[in-house]
């Protein structure tokens, strides 16, 4: 009898155990051995409240209650799970993936971290904490559509690939920048503060990706080399201007062109004899062909260079065609300007490349010709356009670069509403010599354009006239160059003098700058230019280029940069331009001062017509004395109406030599 009663009682309290358990989690959770069964669930969706919960678990409040204790009816969230049995309610966390990866989800427009902590059993300091190396991940306040987020530990995935963007992780193989530009946040190139700033201890994307120096970490780096090349183009349109259209007997040569790149040089050999014979009073003279230029690729002519280059016949042709022109008209070298391979000017896609295969062929060949022969390029102070250019490998083919550090603005700036700006300001000379730095380009091998010219606005507001005031297109036309947006120095001088304007110096810029009515001015004069021969010796680079000798007055410029030993004139840049039968008027350009000789003293012209020579003494005073022929090049620049050489006009050195000491 005990013994039954003992088991009975030992069943029904038992039984009561058992009774307990099926209500009371938090008991059994505390006092059973054996882990809780999960409770099925029904998930909160808009609009829901308790009762329809219930409803929907197929329940009275009471019992859905009974199976949530603790729920707040007034606080339910969308994709909320709640028990329709009684059990566990079952955690909603995800684990890490069996790879190591984490569990990670697309965040969609409206996403928000509360949702996300609702849906998935998380908390805000879990996502950030497994997020740190995410993506674009910042905080919770800045999901991104697009973005997938870690909600669980392990490594975060990468972004997609997208073929449109150039660079970084989004970019097909994790590409860099050309040029060692800065790869940006956003998978796009640049060289300023806004692609090249880095997030350091941030997760990725949210920061420069690669090559993130700034350009000003190479403001100190040199060229290591002493100063030793001046370089000035004489363009050819300028024997045809109406006034001061300084000498066509410093152009060498003309070429035509066709796609076959069958070149031929003008047979005018007098012109290019007069060219040569120059070198008799200058010995250190260099005559360089060059060809191309910006006008060049425009139709009809557009695709020539990138027809020339495209195959190794095409290139061959070109090159043993030029060396044999080089070596009959006794030219020192020759200079490509090609503005500029790729597609932004009607170029092909492969350009860059054949550009480069076209240099180390040509240079080849100048090995096996057994004479030296100098070969440049000229190449753009604009990331835009260098960036087609293979620059470094480049420049391992070449004797020099000429950096086209002017034009860097103009009135084509209106799309951009930048306002009037100087095309020659010294913080965008240096940055662009910085560009060439940062990527391998070392500047031995590279020459600082200066501009001989200014460009010139329209002021919206002609109260407002400083840099960065609005404009609406470009400055007058001058009497001369006739062109819109564009003066010479020598016209610049012109109106300072005939209209006593006060030109202003711009500190920042380290340029002159000339108002007056509603027109703007941007220009170098002696003293900006001493300003850039300073910076060529500060960053021991070679020497300059001038674009163009054609457009000083009196020397004014030429004698600025007469501290260069080595003086180098350049043939017009442009492919194909053939002489006329009957050529202009026979004029002289104007010589720079040379250290250790004199020329003939300006201002002793008879009235003379242009295109006439005159001999000239070297000493003013003495008419017995030694003389130099020299040819009257012109009207003086702001007078397009006058027909002969007055005081002042005279052009320069032709003929002779005027020995002594300065």
């Amino acid at each position: 009898m005990y013994k039954r009663s003992l088991i009975h009682y030992s069943v029904a309290l038992t039984s009561s155990l058992l009774l307990v358990n099926g209500f009371t989690g938090d008991y059994a959770d505390t006092h059973s051995h054996s882990k809780r069964a999960d409770c099925t669930t029904t998930t909160v969706v808009s609009g829901d409240g308790c009762d329809s919960l219930a409803a929907r678990c197929g329940l009275d409040g009471n019992t859905f209650m009974s199976y949530n204790p603790g729920l707040d009816c007034s606080k339910l969230a969308v994709d909320q799970w709640v028990c329709c049995t009684s059990g566990t309610l079952p955690s909603k966390r995800p684990n890490e993936n069996p790879d190591g990866t984490c569990y990670s989800v697309p965040i969609v427009d409206g996403s928000t971290c509360a949702a996300l902590e609702t849906k998935y059993d998380v908390t805000e300091d879990e996502i950030d904490q497994w997020n740190a190396h995410t993506w674009r991940w910042t905080n919770c306040s800045g999901l991104q559509p697009g973005m997938n987020v870690c909600l669980s530990p392990g490594t975060p995935p990468l972004p997609a690939q997208n073929a449109s963007i150039p660079c970084g992780l989004e970019s097909v193989g994790n590409k860099e920048c050309p040029l060692k530009a800065c790869c940006g946040k956003w998978g796009y190139c640049g060289l300023t503060e806004d692609f090249c700033t880095e997030n350091k201890g941030g997760a990725p994307g949210t920061g420069c990706q690669s090559n993130c120096q700034l350009l000003s970490d190479f403001d100190e780096v040199g060229g290591g080399v002493p100063s030793r090349n001046v370089i000035g183009y004489y363009s050819n349109w300028a024997s045809n201007r109406v006034c001061n259209g300084v000498p066509n007997t410093v152009v060498p040569a003309y070429l035509e062109g066709t796609g076959s790149s069958q070149e031929t040089l003008s047979n005018d050999k007098d012109l290019i004899a007069e060219l040569q014979a120059l070198k008799k009073t200058n010995p250190g003279l260099k005559t360089m062909w060059a060809v191309g230029g910006w006008a060049f690729n425009d139709p009809p002519t557009q695709d020539i260079f990138s027809q020339m280059a495209s195959t190794s016949a095409n290139r061959a042709a070109f090159i043993n065609n030029a060396i044999s022109q080089l070596q009959s008209y006794g030219f020192d070298g020759l200079d490509i300007d090609w503005e500029y391979p790729g597609t932004e000017r009607g170029g092909a896609e492969d350009d860059g490349k054949n550009f480069l295969l076209l240099l180390q062929e040509f240079q080849d060949a100048i090995d096996k010709a057994g004479r030296p022969i100098l070969l440049s390029i000229t190449a753009p102070a604009s990331y835009w356009y260098l960036q087609q250019f293979p620059i470094v490998d480049m420049a391992k083919s070449v004797d020099w670069i000429n950096l086209m550090t002017y034009d860097i603005h103009g009135a084509w700036d209106i799309k951009f509403g930048t306002g009037v700006l100087p095309h020659t300001a010294i913080p965008e000379v240096n940055a662009a010599v910085d560009m060439f730095v940062k990527a391998g380009v070392p500047l031995k091998s590279v020459n600082l354009g200066i501009g001989f010219y200014g460009r010139t606005f329209t002021l919206a507001d002609p109260s407002c006239n400083t840099a960065g005031c609005p404009m609406t297109g470009g400055g007058n036309a001058g009497p001369c160059t006739g062109t819109s947006g564009y003066l010479a120095y020598g016209e610049i001088d012109y109106l300072i003098q005939t209209k006593g304007l006060q030109p202003q110096y711009n500190a920042t810029s380290q340029t002159m700058v000339l108002t007056y009515d509603n027109q703007w001015i941007g220009y170098e004069n002696p003293d900006t230019i001493a300003n850039k021969l300073k910076y060529v010796i500060k960053r021991s680079m070679p020497g300059v280029l001038i674009w163009a000798a054609d457009l000083d007055e009196n020397n004014q410029l030429l004698n600025a940069v007469s501290l260069f030993p080595s003086i180098l004139l350049s043939s017009p840049p442009h492919l194909t331009c053939t002489l006329p039968t009957q050529p202009p008027d026979r004029r002289v350009v104007r010589a720079p001062r040379h250290v250790r000789h004199r020329l003939p003293a300006d201002g002793i012209w008879p009235r003379t017509p242009a295109g006439i020579t005159a001999s000239v003494p070297c000493d003013m005073g003495n008419n017995a004395g030694p003389k130099q022929t020299r040819a009257c090049g012109g009207p003086a620049w702001g007078n397009a109406n006058a027909k002969l050489c007055e005081y002042g006009e005279a052009m320069g050195a032709a003929f002779g030599h005027c020995s002594g000491e300065l």
